[in-house]
């Protein structure tokens, strides 16, 4: 491998050393998950982007999820109890617009606390 080549490549493992999922293009253009880790021949390698998030509908709503701020307190929690045409009402800050809900909140289906709880944006993956 030339230094060019090392130098290239190296953002790509560095990633991969955080867990990060990475990808490879095949000759057909798409792009597929690299599973072997294996950075061969003149492959082009990239970080799987994030999906890109659009605020929900109210039909998107998990009604009855659990909502927390992603700067505050992680431990201050609301129920998203209501939802309408705008946002939800929320036992946490009263009513919050899908938008602001996208941008400033988080939220999880699950309803005990423990360690494996995973944390989802409030959005949906644009189309």
């Amino acid at each position: 491998m030339r230094p060019e080549r090392a130098a290239e490549l190296l953002p790509i493992i560095e990633a991969y050393s955080k867990g990060q999922e990475i990808e490879y293009q095949r000759l057909d253009g798409v792009w597929v998950p690299n599973e072997q880790m294996g950075f061969g021949g003149k492959w082009n390698y990239r970080v799987k982007p994030a999906p890109k998030l659009v605020p929900w509908a109210s039909r998107d709503v998990p009604m009855g999820a659990i909502i927390r701020s992603k700067k505050g307190d992680p431990d201050r929690r609301g129920i998203i109890m209501e939802v309408n045409p705008e946002g939800v009402l929320s036992s946490l800050r009263g009513w919050i617009t899908f938008a602001k809900l996208l941008e400033a909140y988080e939220y999880t289906k699950l309803r005990v606390d423990h360690d494996g709880v995973v944390w989802q944006p409030c959005g949906k993956a644009a189309p």
